[in-house]
């Protein structure tokens, strides 16, 4: 009994400290997932995207795909993505139950779910007779990278997972053949052998969330290293050369043998793979260049720390950042000999302390843009978003400009905001554009003209109000209590916002002026339900008109949108 005593102290720490108003199977569903992908730096928000539970989830909770660690939520998001040998795909699908054993009832619900979502003969129009829209689209993303994985060849893995309240992972003969069912059916249709499935007991979760997350290091040097003051006492470097087994123990765990991925957080770029030009020459030169020192081949690594003490040969870094050198670091960690032979070569190495956040930023961008890179990656950089970042400190709540940065400090997660959130909220509620915030998420702070158009610097006070308004629709969504009504309403919480500032501000045509003045933090889900009761009877109308169409659809619909301004258009709003 003391795992489950323990899980639940820990699942109530979580809740406090992330400040969230959720019903306790909620929170289970967000806990496990979010631990369970932990290594993989997924944030808060991802997870929340995931969840599909409810009528119609065909016993799946949640349901995450992760393309080279990045999270898919639309088709724009894969046709921004390169397909090949070194792509790397994983899938989770998972169980979070709040019950005190694992139950076979489930994996039956999950083997008769996934014979239809693995059958490609059964299109969308069938799928969403059984499934609810939430999965349907999660299957149909998940199709259509899986037909690409299989013509480019991709790595491709989905990890199955059930995480409940048991004391242990002990389960009988009869179960244990189910999972091996569901194991095999998948193999069998998706064709690929790394198909896995992991139970996640109490004691499982409670190890995980209790891992610590190491960011103070040792980095051996060669020599002393070269020490650089800075024009500040804040901030100095370092410069030096590191051996590669000394390298290869500063990146890998060793115990565990993988790579810590989570130095590499603040890295513009994620591993390439094996099969990519500069990966394959860099193995060649490890692997059968042996004359001539590795550092003389190799632009080095850039590591960004919060302290740094010097003792002698050693460095002790808090707070490690490789913010370049990521396909070099990559590789030498796949070079296991590293971990028991001494290798006496040698790769240069620059260390910055800073603590300061535009230092940071120009750090990353110098050492990323000297190689094409992807101007969407780079948005966080600018002036504009670092002064977000200081209008919402100020007001309590935490701009993420890199991904999971407040997170890793342990600001709660209802107070934090990444750039692609924000950008759909005023997409929708400031430029009256929910379909497209809900379709072309991507799109939004790729294209020049939209970004441009979003992150206007003249309406910028407006924009903590647009995040809040699409938050407190979204936590409303969560309190209705028919799960079909509930799941239909998820897909238009971008539509709910706008019409909920039209509502909040008694206006059809409101201006950032109106946002930016409206004390959101008081608005009760009384005044919200006014805003779903609103939606629910222009939504009715729309399907009458358009019966042809489907809930996934109208939500990206351009004609809906107009049907919406047309009817508050004609709304009687009262002060």
């Amino acid at each position: 009994m003391n795992n489950k005593i323990i899980l639940n102290e820990c699942i109530q720490e979580f809740k406090e400290k992330n400040w969230l108003d959720l019903s306790y199977d909620e929170i289970m569903e967000i806990f496990s997932s979010l631990y369970i992908t932990r290594e993989l730096d997924t944030s808060y928000s991802e997870i929340e995207d995931s969840i599909v539970d409810g009528g119609g989830d065909g016993g799946i909770d949640s349901f995450i795909i992760l393309v080279n660690d990045t999270s898919v939520f639309t088709e724009e998001d894969i046709e921004e993505i390169t397909f090949n040998e070194s792509t790397e795909i994983i899938i989770y699908i998972s169980q979070a139950k709040t019950e005190n054993s694992f139950k076979e009832n489930a994996l039956d619900k999950l083997y008769i779910s996934l014979e239809k979502i693995l059958d490609l003969e059964l299109e969308e129009n069938l799928l969403s007779k059984r499934f609810n829209p939430m999965l349907v689209e999660k299957i149909l993303l998940f199709r259509n990278i899986w037909k690409r994985s299989v013509r480019k060849k991709s790595k491709f893995t989905i990890n199955f997972t059930y995480s409940c309240k048991a004391e242990d992972t002990n389960v009988n003969g009869s179960f244990r053949l189910k999972v091996d069912q569901i194991v095999a059916l998948t193999k069998e249709r998706v064709n690929t052998g790394n198909i896995n499935f992991n139970l996640y007991s109490a004691k499982e979760l409670i190890e995980l969330y209790s891992k610590p997350q190491h960011t103070k290091l040792e980095l051996v040097f060669n020599e002393t290293p070269i020490t650089i003051q800075g024009r500040n006492q804040e901030e100095d470097g370092y410069l030096g050369v590191v051996t590669l087994a000394d390298y290869y123990k500063f990146i890998v765990d060793i115990k565990e043998n993988k790579i810590r991925e989570y130095l590499f957080e603040s890295n513009i770029r994620h591993y390439q793979g094996d099969t990519a030009d500069v990966n394959q020459k860099i193995a060649e030169t490890l692997e059968h260049n042996s004359s001539q020192d590795f550092w003389w081949l190799n632009n080095g690594i850039t590591i960004i720390g919060s302290d740094c003490n010097l003792m002698h040969k050693t460095l002790f870094i808090d707070d490690v950042k490789i913010v370049n050198g990521l396909q070099t670091s990559y590789t030498i960690s796949k070079f296991d000999d590293l971990a028991v032979n001494d290798d006496h070569r040698s790769i240069l190495v620059k260390v910055i302390r800073s603590t300061q956040k535009e230092t940071i930023d120009n750090i990353i961008f110098a050492t990323n843009s000297q190689n094409p890179v992807s101007p969407t990656l780079l948005r966080a950089t600018g002036e504009i978003h670092r002064n977000i970042e200081i209008l919402f400190g100020n007001k309590g709540y935490y701009y993420d400009r890199r991904k999971n940065y407040y997170k890793n400090q342990g600001k709660p997660a209802s107070k934090i905001f990444n750039i692609q959130d924000t950008a759909q909220a005023i997409e929708a509620i400031l430029n009256f554009g929910p379909a497209r915030a809900r379709s072309k998420p991507t799109t939004l702070i790729k294209e020049d003209t939209s970004y441009n158009k979003i992150f206007d610097k003249d309406n910028i006070q407006s924009f903590l109000n647009c995040c809040l308004i699409h938050q407190k629709v979204k936590d409303c969504i969560k309190r209705i209590e028919s799960a079909d009504e509930r799941n239909r309403i998820k897909n238009f919480t971008l539509h709910c916002s706008r019409i909920l500032a039209s509502i909040l501000t008694c206006k059809n045509e409101y201006d950032s002026e109106d946002i930016k003045d409206l004390n959101v933090e008081n608005v009760d889900c009384n005044t919200i339900k006014e805003a779903f009761e609103l939606f629910e009877s222009i939504l009715e109308d729309y399907i009458n008109e358009n019966p042809d169409k489907n809930i996934i659809n109208i939500a990206k619909a351009n004609g809906f949108v107009q049907c919406i301004n047309k009817k508050l258009e004609e709304h009687d709003f009262h002060e």
